[in-house]
């Protein structure tokens, strides 16, 4: 049987789905639980597709949120910072410190 786990992402304003998640699971159909004896062997199965499920659905989510996120605060920048230029530099392993003495 296959479930699906689906999340919805909305605007500000609780009306706008920005985005959706969905995560598609295998889990163990009705039929293989034919009795007790194997109920719990049966269950566990089923909890652990649905709880990787979930980790996935979880990681999708944060990454959907962190570049929505990350694409509001470009835009914040670059609208406030108009001709400001980002100077990149060449090194890419620099430490900047400044030494001095102790007394």
């Amino acid at each position: 049987m296959r479930v699906a786990l689906i999340a919805q992402c909305y605007g500000r304003d609780d009306e706008d789905i920005i985005d959706q998640v969905r995560i598609d699971t295998i889990v163990p159909d009705y039929d293989v639980f034919d009795g007790p004896d194997n109920f719990r062997v049966v269950f566990n199965e089923f909890e652990q597709a649905a709880l990787i499920g979930r980790n996935e659905l979880g990681r999708s989510l944060a990454q959907v949120y962190l570049e929505a996120m990350s694409k509001d605060r470009l835009e914040a920048m670059t609208q406030g910072q108009q001709g400001v230029t980002v100077k990149e530099n060449p090194s890419p392993y620099k430490i900047e410190a400044e030494l001095g003495r102790l007394n």
